[in-house]
């Protein structure tokens, strides 16, 4: 009997009910959580009330396990892109291979230029600082 109702079902259908089950009930139940936890300690928290510093210690680590969850998630995929990306690079026929070596060769070009350009200023205002601070010393006889 249960496999003629499985057969009446069509894949549609069969998905919908997967959907429903496995991503919106899960979190409409979580939802519901998190609003009972926050009326809860809405009620119970009043300024007089001692309990401000305990659930203010409980939302945060309400707040902090699901950062905490998306920051490794986050790294697990950039590591993941890297990995993948190295790879492809490897596997490039050997005209796109020219062409990724020009790109790297445009990219140093810019950083020469770039380091050109800032190292004097870098240069003038360490000078400049040092300056400043030798005769701060003298001025206050620090410096012997």
């Amino acid at each position: 009997m249960n496999n003629e109702l499985n057969t009446t079902k069509t894949t549609r259908q069969t998905s919908k009910n997967e959907v429903l089950l496995q991503v919106f009930l899960p979190l409409i139940i979580t939802i519901l959580l998190f609003v009972i936890i926050a009326v809860f300690v809405t009620l119970d928290t009043s300024p007089s009330s001692s309990n401000i510093h305990h659930w203010a210690n409980i939302s945060v680590v309400f707040l902090s396990i699901p950062l905490i969850i998306c920051t490794f998630l986050n790294i697990a995929f950039f590591g993941v892109l890297i990995f993948g990306l190295n790879k492809a690079i490897r596997g490039l026929p050997f005209p796109l291979q020219r062409v990724h070596l020009f790109l790297l060769k445009i990219s140093l070009w810019l950083w020469q230029i770039s380091e050109r350009m800032t190292s004097p200023v870098i240069t003038l205002r360490s000078k400049a600082h040092s300056f400043r601070t030798v005769r701060f010393f003298r001025k206050n006889n620090l410096l012997k």
